[in-house]
């Protein structure tokens, strides 16, 4: 009975972790402007540690290094965050970029001599997050984002990088080729019979060949 109950509790505190478990979903995409990532989510902060706080713009993308900083220029609080994945072989791309939204990041610092998780000042665990940073004249071949799709671990948090998907077409109803025929139908049907009112040259309905009287 005894052992039951440890398992019943470690397994509740399992899943209680498993439940407060958050994502920020990351997308990169490439249009003739240039290539844009933009991302959504909420972190959770439990078990992070704060490292230091700074007010710059973080526009830049280091995939070999798993990196990257997206959202408007502002105070940033900073976390250790462990190992990041890399998304692809491309070096790094400091400020070359613009952004709008939250500021979110994951960066190296020349500072602790870690990696790092960027978050706007005062954030709030599990608030939400939404942010993006373009690169014009840019491609993902050129950034070398050529790893996807890749994940990092921090903390309760996954952070999942990918390409954003292309929108595809809209299916036309089942009915519809049914309806169109059926326009294309009636149509016909009336051209016939305008033709078969129309008076001929003849001054009859049809000549049949024959000249008028």
């Amino acid at each position: 009975m005894r052992d039951k109950l440890l398992y019943l509790a470690v397994m509740s505190s399992f899943l209680a972790e498993f439940a407060n478990a958050d994502t920020v979903n990351v997308f990169f995409s490439e249009n003739a402007f240039g290539v844009q990532i933009e991302g959504n989510g909420s972190i959770n902060l439990t078990g992070l540690t704060p490292s230091i706080t700074f007010d710059s713009s973080i526009f830049f993308v280091n995939p070999e290094d798993g990196a990257f900083g997206a959202g408007a220029n502002g105070p940033v609080d900073t976390y250790f965050a462990g190992e990041f994945t890399p998304f692809g072989s491309g070096g790094d791309t400091t400020n070359i970029g613009s952004g709008t939204g939250d500021i979110f990041g994951l960066a190296f610092s020349g500072v602790d001599l870690a990696e790092l998780l960027l978050l706007p000042a005062g954030y709030v665990s599990g608030d939400p997050l939404s942010f993006t940073v373009s690169f014009a004249g840019e491609t993902l071949a050129s950034l070398g984002i050529d790893a996807l799709p890749a994940t990092t671990v921090i903390g309760m948090n996954d952070i999942n990088f990918s390409l954003a998907e292309a929108p595809s077409a809209v299916p036309l109803p089942e009915a519809m080729p049914m309806l169109l025929l059926g326009i294309a139908s009636v149509g016909w049907v009336g051209s016939r019979r305008r033709r078969a009112t129309r008076p001929s040259a003849c001054g009859y309905t049809v000549c049949h060949g024959h000249s008028a009287l």
